[in-house]
């Protein structure tokens, strides 16, 4: 058993490209694909939350349990934080599984484009040279 958390606009694997450039945002698109791809591929002993919010290392900070990727596009579904997903992980392991745990895996187009994704901004705001 392992668990995976990549975020599909990733803010470090983006190298922080924030502007909406034709190359940015194709580069943005690429980058979401190929997670999306990778995740997708892992096989059923690994549990995989791939949310497509722009997010890096959320696990030490309050978004571990409040920015969520969606399982379905049922609008009374919240989804699923770190913190919901690793519970339920736990949860199946403790119960003697050994196999089948979850994949999140948001698939809307555009950077920060989940439904519960939190702001980009405070992480692109261009912050002024120390």
């Amino acid at each position: 058993l392992f668990r995976s958390v990549a975020s599909q606009y990733d803010s470090f694997g983006l190298l922080g490209t924030c502007d909406h450039s034709d190359e940015h945002k194709y580069l943005h698109e690429v980058f979401a694909a190929k997670t999306r791809w990778v995740v997708n591929q892992l096989a059923d002993y690994a549990a995989v939350l791939s949310p497509t919010c722009w997010d890096h290392v959320q696990s030490l900070g309050p978004r571990f349990a409040s920015e969520y990727a969606v399982r379905d596009q049922d609008p009374f579904t919240k989804g699923f934080s770190q913190r919901t997903m690793l519970y339920e992980v736990l949860d199946k392991f403790v119960r003697g599984s050994q196999a089948n745990f979850p994949k999140y895996v948001d698939d809307c187009e555009g950077t920060a484009c989940g439904r519960f994704c939190m702001s980009k901004e405070p992480y692109c705001t261009p912050h002024p040279p120390l």
